[in-house]
């Protein structure tokens, strides 16, 4: 059971709790389930927010790529760590990556990523730090188009970074 407070709810948790309420209600009305959304347009302004400004420094970096590659388990995952740093991508969006959306072959050399927020493609051209991984990972794994270029899902390179970050030193661990 969740743990009650007398805290107030951040104005992040209430943006995000306000815009799942007024999702489902305006959906409920465009698809005839209900007549019309009972709460009028602009009648509840979101409350101001400061952006997260959680991101490692390039030491932290290096800190937690060490403790991946100490761990048999985890080591296997640093070619993925290091493709995440490299395209500035999601977890979601690198793990998602199949071999059909990448060309290293061409002139021009790209990755496709799926953004999972808009679910719209992104091409980012490969640089060379880049496509070193990517053909080391095309004779270590299996090439078909379908097929994962990191054969890991989101929730398991999660899980791994979480276990890294526990063993990584820093304000993280």
């Amino acid at each position: 059971e969740p743990e009650r407070t007398d805290r107030p709810i951040s104005p992040a948790t209430f943006n995000r709790e306000w815009s799942l309420l007024r999702a489902v209600l305006n959906w409920g009305e465009q698809t005839d389930r209900i007549d019309r959304n009972p709460i009028k347009r602009r009648a509840v302004r979101m409350l101001p927010t400061t952006p997260r400004q959680v991101f490692f420094e390039p030491e932290e970096w290096r800190a937690f790529l060490t403790a991946a590659e100490e761990d048999d388990d985890l080591a296997a995952t640093v070619p993925f760590w290091r493709a995440l740093l490299l395209t500035g991508s999601r977890i979601s969006e690198v793990s998602s990556l199949r071999w059909r959306d990448v060309e290293l072959d061409q002139l021009r050399k790209y990755v496709r990523l799926f953004m999972g927020k808009t679910r719209k493609p992104k091409a980012l051209p490969i640089r060379p730090a880049l496509e070193w991984i990517l053909r080391a990972q095309a004779k270590a794994e299996e090439r078909t188009p379908e097929a994962l270029v990191f054969g890991g899902s989101t929730a398991y390179f999660s899980t791994c970074f979480k276990r890294i970050l526990r063993r990584a030193p820093g304000p993280y661990a």
